[in-house]
């Protein structure tokens, strides 16, 4: 019987514990783990895998040996009348009725800057051991390193095509993307995070003004303001310790305003501290998805974080540290994917995903390139081989 009081006990305990305090210390903490995954990507730590070499080497040589194979009289035409050492980019007008050249001379042009004068000539094919052949030889490796230039000029033109779409971005490029969906613009250091490019730049007289609305007119807009409204102690009857039982805030958020950038800082003690790591677009799909995992339905809305017995995320122990979203339910046509953070991030995942395959491109196109330079070069050895023989 004395057990059995006990025990009974012990449940009323509790019950009554849990009615003190609706949400807990580390309920949010699976989520702010999942916001954090996200958060880790950003100062710079995000690097793209990019094209092998920028093949200049393996097209150059090939229109470089051509043109030695030419002669200075045509090397000498893409010259500037009167002005040595100056080679214009732009067809002069005296070869304006040559309209095939107009795709060519800029290419021509600076090949001719390449090997600067008949020194440079002679010396391109002592590299190649020409400079010594019969006029019978040059021709014959003129004809075939023609072909070859032909090809080279033409995929050399597809390559520039593909980097003048803009598809290919640098880490800085990327970076700036990420530490804009991050927090609201890219930061120079994300030790200062500016409160009003966090959260939107008007802000509500509370927490649930801050951290309710819709898809779209929420005014959390960045990573960084989901894991405050998750995570961060309200002054008004607030809750220390939502996301982690270990780390003891103290700081806390007024919130009829932006929270402090102070708070914030603290609130990134939550995520371990991550190396640099290549980014790929199957990666990035893959940490958002794992953070809409978190999002809960309820009947007439989307959750993410512990909302229990309130309606709103007000910030308080009884009733919820959260972020809110009106329109996002069975009975709308919103989806999580619309929510403006998760947006923003899977535009990256798509910047991302078209860099990697122009990068593919752009290095299928290389190896081509620099085939051909082999080839050229296996061509004059054979003509080598046969002078021998």
């Amino acid at each position: 019987m004395i057990k059995q009081i006990m025990i009974s006990a012990i449940l009323v305990l509790l019950v009554a514990t849990k009615g003190d305090a609706a949400v807990a210390a580390g309920d949010n903490t699976e989520t702010a783990g999942a916001l954090c995954e996200i958060l880790a990507l950003g100062g710079g730590r995000s690097l793209l895998a990019q094209a092998k070499a920028s093949y200049d080497g393996a097209h150059h040589e090939i229109l470089d040996l051509n043109m030695s194979l030419a002669g200075e009289n045509w090397r000498s035409v893409f010259e500037e009348s009167g002005k040595k050492g100056t080679y214009p980019a732009a067809k002069p007008q005296r070869y304006e009725t040559i309209k095939d050249w107009d795709t060519k001379w800029k290419e021509w042009s600076k090949t001719a800057q390449r090997l600067k004068d008949a020194d440079g000539i002679q010396q391109k094919l002592k590299d190649h051991k020409l400079h010594s052949r019969t006029v019978q030889h040059l021709a014959v490796a003129k004809k075939a390193v023609l072909q070859l230039a032909d090809e080279q000029s033409k995929l050399a033109a597809e390559l520039q095509r593909i980097e003048d779409t803009k598809k290919i971005l640098t880490n800085d490029q990327l970076k700036a993307k990420i530490n804009t969906a991050l927090y609201g613009e890219d930061v120079d250091t994300e030790n200062t995070l500016t409160p009003t490019k966090v959260f939107d730049a008007t802000t509500s007289s509370d927490r649930k003004g801050n951290c309710d609305g819709t898809a779209k007119g929420n005014k959390v807009k960045t990573v960084m303001a989901a894991l405050v409204c998750l995570c961060a102690e309200d002054s008004s009857n607030g809750l220390d310790g939502a996301c982690s039982k270990q780390l003891t805030l103290t700081n806390q958020w007024t919130s009829n305003s932006q929270p402090s950038n102070v708070l914030m800082q603290e609130l990134r003690k939550l995520c371990p501290k991550s190396a640099p790591k290549t980014l790929t677009a199957d990666r990035l799909a893959g940490i958002i998805s794992n953070i809409k995992a978190h999002f809960i339905g309820v009947p007439t809305a989307t959750v993410l974080g512990k909302l229990d017995t309130g309606a709103d995320c007000s910030g308080s122990a009884n009733s919820g540290l959260c972020l809110k979203y009106t329109d996002v339910h069975l009975g709308s046509t919103n989806t999580v994917d619309d929510i403006s953070w998760i947006a923003a991030l899977n535009q990256i995942v798509s910047d991302i995903k078209s860099h990697e395959e122009t990068v593919a491109a752009a290095d299928n196109i290389g190896r081509k390139l620099a085939a051909n330079t082999e080839k050229a070069g296996a061509f004059i050895a054979s003509i080598e081989q046969c002078l021998r023989s």
